[in-house]
């Protein structure tokens, strides 16, 4: 999957390697990559528990950061706020049960390049606009210089002031 963090103009992105964790209560993120990509976090509180799969007490649940957004091919998306907690080197991202129950995803045993979202939930609330919001896909457009558009796309692009007083009706 691909981790998507909100910037000024182009949005981050990063893949990251995601464990769909049926044990895991809460989805969290590895405080690494949350300090690497600078994304917002927030101190809670009164600290979670957060429990390891061999029933210690882990590290974490201090803070928790977002919100982001994770894509999976280029047709599902979802946005979450995550637990920020160290994870294994081998592991950046936990989704818990109730996302795996909320999301159905299918295909597990056909290999990576096979895992599909084709739930109902998904079809109505995780494609790029229910998910993203059309103010997001405007500001991103208008943050977007014209020499940063590819060529072939230029022409396809809207014209939009650098002027933000000529922006306006």
């Amino acid at each position: 999957m691909t981790l998507i963090v909100a910037a000024r103009g182009k949005p981050k992105e990063r893949v990251v390697r995601v464990l769909l964790d049926d044990g895991a209560q809460v989805p969290v993120l590895s405080q690494h990559i949350a300090i690497q990509l600078n994304i917002p976090r927030w101190k809670h509180e009164e600290p979670l528990s957060l429990q390891a799969w061999d029933g210690s007490t882990a590290e974490g649940g201090v803070e928790y950061g977002g919100p982001v957004m994770l894509r999976h091919k280029e047709d599902h998306f979802t946005k979450l706020s995550l637990e920020l907690a160290p994870l294994d080197d081998e592991v950046d991202v936990l989704l818990p049960y109730w996302w795996l129950q909320q999301h159905r995803p299918e295909g597990f045993f056909d290999g990576p390049n096979h895992v599909t979202f084709g739930s109902t939930y998904c079809k109505e609330h995780c494609t790029s606009l229910a998910v993203q919001g059309k103010t997001g896909c405007i500001a991103s457009l208008a943050a977007t210089a014209p020499g940063d558009i590819p060529q072939r796309f230029r022409d396809a692009a809207p014209l939009i002031p650098v002027d933000p007083q000529q922006r306006l009706p």
